[in-house]
């Protein structure tokens, strides 16, 4: 009998010692609960900071591509216009024309066209894309497969570096995935995701609209002087 109540004892106190230390676990289970919501509710503060300096950023980059892509027009109009200054003959009379009071050519096209390309980046946004990042996506759909980045950043006719970042966007938008190449292990591939396939036809159907909305009221023959116009704007000398 002595030896039973020796047992009993003992197995009570390791009884008490679990339970004392199962309910240290418990308190310290509820601190670390407690952490885990701080810093859940840090992270969001950061986000919250983080965000609109990450809007800015992509609408700095967007008027930076479309300044590039200006000034390229630019370049075109201008050679095209030196081109045509060297050939032509030395005026017999003085230039008095109202051709005089009207915007010069380059001003004309230049405005012309960012006013369309106002209009379609105001019409894309709307299903959150904007001209580079439909062109991307176009780009992919047109492959077929997954694209190198240095490959498609040759095919949108920009710089490597602006296609990283227009690449990075798009993935947080989970309209491509980047993807491993197996025959090089420094090449890095973008692939569309079901989600980017959907988002391209959006666009797609809102740049035509968007394109017969404003072309629509051309007649023929404004469309051949207009298609005329850019031959000759990209002819080469």
């Amino acid at each position: 009998m002595p030896f039973r109540r020796a047992s009993a004892n003992r197995g009570e106190n390791e009884l008490e010692r679990l339970e004392i230390e199962f309910e240290l676990l418990e308190n310290e289970f509820e601190l670390l609960e407690i952490e885990f919501e701080r810093l859940e509710n840090e992270f969001e503060l950061f986000q919250n900071v983080l965000e609109p300096f990450e809007n800015e950023l992509e609408l700095l980059e967007n008027d930076l591509e479309r300044l590039e892509n200006e000034l390229k027009l630019l370049e075109n109009v201008l050679e095209r216009l030196e081109f045509d200054l060297k050939l032509a003959p030395a005026p017999s009379v003085p230039y008095t024309t109202v051709m005089n009071d009207s915007p010069p050519a380059a001003h004309l096209l230049l405005s012309t066209a960012r006013e369309v390309e106002n209009r379609i980046e105001t019409a894309l946004d709307a299903v959150g894309l904007s001209l580079a990042k439909l062109n991307v996506l176009s780009r992919l759909v047109e492959a077929g497969e997954p694209v190198p980045l240095g490959s498609l950043a040759e095919k949108c006719s920009c710089v490597r570096s602006n296609m990283t970042q227009l690449v990075d966007r798009l993935e947080e938008e989970q309209l491509v995935e980047r993807l491993g190449d197996p025959k090089d292990r420094r090449s890095v591939r973008a692939v569309l995701t079901a989600t980017g396939r959907e988002r391209h036809a959006a666009g797609a159907k809102v740049l035509a609209e968007t394109e017969a909305q404003i072309f629509g009221r051309f007649a023929e023959i404004d469309r051949q002087a207009l298609a005329r116009i850019a031959a000759l704007v990209r002819a080469e000398e």
